[in-house]
């Protein structure tokens, strides 16, 4: 993917917060399983479409840094955020969990609930399961790439009719492993439903509470 800078990563709850004041040097992969090709299409805040693989990359510190700086740990699961500014390998990278988009134009955290939104997908869906939740694992193309596309929903979506990941401001389209039944499109509205983030959805949804920390780079 040759769009994306800022990434979204989790520690559990009980786990040490990482510290805004760390950085560390990040090498990025993302082969094999855990992703899906997909094209995307935001109309608003950014405008921009193109096609990518959606899904995990794992993240790693090289030679330079300072090992488990990021209180992450050497090797790390994350999911990109930012659809405009291009990442690059070995780039000095800091926690900022107050305003990451840097870029011009780039997304506030603290409007329509963003954040709010995107910890509740986290603490609903992300490993270890809860009961009761849509199946997702960071190997399974499909279920890797719907939570990705479900935070870009959440983050660039803004239309008064809710999270629809075929219409709106944000949307995406692709292959029948993307708007097939059981696709990319249905696996992530069922994790922004059992999430609680559709509010006309009266199937089962997450009541537990917090169970991660989101670190945001």
């Amino acid at each position: 993917m040759s769009s994306l800078k800022i990434f979204l990563a989790a520690t559990t709850f009980a786990a040490l917060t990482a510290s805004s004041g760390n950085a560390a040097f990040l090498d990025y992969t993302q082969v094999g399983t855990g992703k899906t090709t997909l094209d995307y299409d935001s109309i608003a805040n950014p405008d921009k479409s193109g096609r990518t693989s959606a899904g995990v990359f794992t993240m790693t510190e090289v030679a330079g840094g300072n090992p488990a700086s990021l209180g992450l740990g050497p090797s790390f699961a994350a999911f990109c955020l930012d659809l405009i500014t291009t990442m690059s390998s070995g780039k000095n990278y800091k926690v900022n969990n107050s305003n990451p988009f840097n870029n011009v134009g780039g997304v506030d955290l603290s409007v329509n609930n963003r954040g709010d939104n995107i910890q509740s997908l986290y603490d609903a869906v992300y490993i270890p399961s809860v009961s009761g939740a849509p199946a997702f694992s960071l190997t399974d193309n499909i279920q890797s790439a719907a939570f990705q596309v479900a935070l870009w929903e959440i983050l660039y979506e803004t239309s008064a009719n809710g999270f629809d990941l075929e219409d709106g401001n944000f949307s995406i389209d692709g292959s029948t492993s993307v708007t097939g039944t059981g696709g990319v499109i249905d696996t992530a509205n069922a994790y922004l439903n059992f999430a609680g983030l559709n509010l006309s959805y009266a199937g089962t949804k997450y009541v537990g509470g917090t169970r991660f920390n989101l670190h945001f780079l």
